[in-house]
């Protein structure tokens, strides 16, 4: 009720005379530079503003739970990702991001089989955060909920300095160090941050350093080259695991069972370069081309009393051709994209001991992903009022294992193909100047990732998880329609309201969850559809408002039974009925206040639908001021979340005995921020 007042305080107080910011340039559906509102698509994007007011940019979580269709749950452990789900996509998530396919400055940050680490965005530099849901997001690769993809800012004329310090409630410590040069055709953006808490719960401290560098040269105005090199390295993240229901009444600070005991943590290092080139010809042709390639290293020890390790090396080429025409005075604009990814992984697993390895080897394979897709995009401009847009990806991955563990007298190596034409196509009328409609259907797919058929469900015994190569999983395929409406009344408001319905046949679920390792299955149906609406108010000079709403339903369909019961229509686990974001805010000067409310709806913790989270709602206030001394500007930051020291379940691991992951009440932090310029 809430969000309903602020929204209608906001389009009932708006102001002549409010400054419109300008429209920021996308990457749009269509892999083009476009203004963001005339996207045929539904594309939110998060800009530094909003990044700088939403958190320490440690976790992209901080700010995506803003945006409409996102739902970004905090899970408090720093061993596993934020729970990012887009339109319920990625929900099933243990740990990772699936179902969301992840670029950082143009290089894919999702491996070839699915899975990505939004963790590995460099928030620190980051200039905006752009979010594509819908059928659009199926061209860009093996994600069916969306794409969101980081892009870093561009250095100042000069040579400058910045350094950054956080610190706040649970021993949270932040500091970032940038030094950035923009002189001629070249420039470089370093950015240095290291990041370390206590944790709200027991056994949830971690550390984290992240380097990232970005240089570029342009020859004139036609190419640019773009090199970004990176290392991202947490020595130390405890894991506290999920909580069951007892545990969660009694005390949500504490840690799940036997995780301190056994040492439970995860230690993680990344590496990575990659290289992308564009060259317009004849003023009318683009072409560019990537090459990536990187390292990522996992060892994590489990209340299980077992270990994980996981040493990948990844890589992969893209090719882009585009032109911009006229064909008989039509407006034309087509792309060929043409992509190989591929990555290798060495996964051993064994016996521990207090949280050190012990024994021999229970587990020694090869894992191998590869990728390889072409995608068609075409927009033909028909009229001053109608715009038609289609697009074709053909895609396949390979999944692989082999088996050098013997001794059990199993040969879990294997290996599974999918491929699949994946069409979209959509119309785009514009009502007036400021109004537009947009129509889309488009089918997708979706594989299971190699985490993902690394295990299976013991038919003997089904509490139990077996270390095999799952052959049974199939590709998970949708079909998805979008009606959008959005429109603005000069500089005073913006909207967009967006209707989608989600059908999918084989999607991928998860099984079951035992002690930090899940197996996953088919769900012979599912649905999802819903509402998304957005709302951006400039009351006056002074005085803005914003608010998101998402109404949707997610549910099982088919003839199918679980445990003796029917699936139908209950709920898919991890989803939210209704989730909104509202924020007021108030600019005097070079300060600036604001007031936001969070909600989200009532979510399930198994696919029965037994156990659940109630509803909740969190108040956070920030203030901000900026001064200059000098050529030196200084900004100084307070932010207070959950205002009201509300206890609330963040994240569910769906389909475990332990399912709650308990969000951290009352957080405060304050930052100062030095920026120097020498030349």
């Amino acid at each position: 009720m809430v969000l309903f007042l602020l929204a209608l305080h906001a389009g009932v107080c708006g102001a002549v005379g409010a400054v419109e910011p300008p429209e920021p340039l996308v990457v749009s559906a269509s892999r083009r530079l476009e203004p963001l509102w005339e996207t045929p698509a539904a594309l939110s994007v998060l800009g530094g503003e909003q990044l700088d007011g939403a958190g320490p940019r440690i976790q992209a979580a901080e700010a995506l739970q803003r945006l409409p269709g996102v739902l970004a749950a905090d899970r408090g452990n720093y061993a596993q990702d934020p729970q990012l789900s887009v339109r319920g996509f990625g929900a099933r998530a243990a740990f990772g991001v699936r179902g969301i396919k992840l670029i950082s400055d143009g290089i894919p940050a999702s491996i070839p089989d699915g899975q990505g680490q939004a963790s590995s965005f460099a928030l620190g530099a980051a200039d905006r955060i752009e979010v594509l849901r819908g059928p659009m997001a199926v061209l860009y690769g093996n994600a069916s909920g969306g794409l969101i993809q980081s892009f870093a800012r561009s250095p100042e004329q000069g040579l400058h300095f910045q350094a950054q310090a956080y610190a706040g409630s649970l021993g949270l410590k932040r500091s970032l160090i940038q030094a950035e040069f923009q002189q001629g055709s070249s420039d470089l953006l370093l950015d240095y941050s290291d990041f370390s808490i206590d944790g709200y719960r027991r056994n949830s401290a971690a550390s984290r350093q992240q380097l990232q560098a970005n240089y570029s040269y342009k020859w004139g105005e036609v190419t640019k080259l773009r090199l970004v090199a990176q290392r991202w390295e947490q020595p130390f993240a405890q894991d506290p695991a999920g909580l069951n229901l007892e545990q969660l009444r009694q005390d949500p600070r504490q840690a799940g069972t036997n995780t301190i005991e056994r040492r439970a943590r995860k230690e993680t290092a990344q590496e990575q370069l990659g290289l992308s080139l564009e060259h317009r010809f004849f003023n009318n042709f683009d072409l560019s081309l990537y090459g990536f390639g990187g390292t990522r290293d996992n060892l994590q020890y489990l209340a299980s009393n077992n270990w994980i390790g996981l040493d990948r090396a990844y890589g992969g080429l893209g090719i882009r051709l585009g032109q911009r025409l006229s064909f008989d005075s039509v407006p034309l604009q087509w792309s060929l994209s043409l992509e190989h990814e591929r990555s290798s992984e060495r996964r051993q697993a064994g016996a521990a001991l207090i949280g050190e390895k012990f024994g021999d080897l229970t587990r020694n394979e090869d894992q191998r992903a590869v990728s390889a897709q072409a995608v068609l995009i075409a927009q033909a401009d028909l009229s001053e009022r109608y715009s038609v847009y289609g697009g074709m990806r053909h895609g396949s991955v390979t999944l692989s294992a082999k088996d050098y563990f013997l001794s059990d007298r199993q040969d879990g190596s294997g290996e599974v193909r999918f491929q699949q034409l994946s069409p979209v196509l959509g119309i785009q009328h514009w009502l007036s100047r400021d109004q537009q409609i947009f129509l889309s259907t488009g089918k997708g797919y979706e594989t299971p990732t190699l985490a993902e058929v690394s295990y299976v469900t013991d038919s003997l015994n089904p509490n139990r998880i077996l270390p095999q190569f799952n052959r049974s999983i199939v590709a998970s395929n949708n079909r998805q329609w979008e009606l959008g409406w959005r429109g603005r009344h000069s500089s005073r408001y913006r909207w967009e309201l967006i209707g989608f319905h989600v059908r999918s046949t084989n999607e991928i679920v998860v099984d079951r969850s035992l002690a930090g390792q899940n197996s996953f299955r088919n769900a012979p149906g599912t649905e999802r559809y819903g509402l998304e609406m957005s709302w951006a108010t400039h009351w006056s000079a002074n005085w803005q408002s914003y608010l998101s709403l998402t109404r949707m339903k997610a549910h099982y369909q088919g003839d199918w039974t679980l445990a003796g019961q029917s699936m139908t229509d209950r709920w898919m686990p991890a989803t939210a009925d209704l989730a909104g974001f509202a924020e007021v805010r108030y600019q005097y000067g070079q300060q600036q206040s604001a007031v936001e409310l969070r909600h989200v709806g009532k979510r399930f913790a198994n696919d029965l639908n037994t156990l659940s989270v109630p509803a909740f709602q969190t108040w956070a206030i920030r203030w901000q001021r900026r001064l200059l001394i000098g050529t030196n500007r200084l900004t100084a930051m307070v932010r207070v979340d959950n205002l009201f020291d509300r206890r609330y379940v963040g994240s569910l691991i769906v389909n475990n005995t332990s399912p709650f992951e308990p969000s951290p009440g009352r957080a405060a932090w304050i930052s100062l921020r030095m920026r120097l310029p020498v030349f």
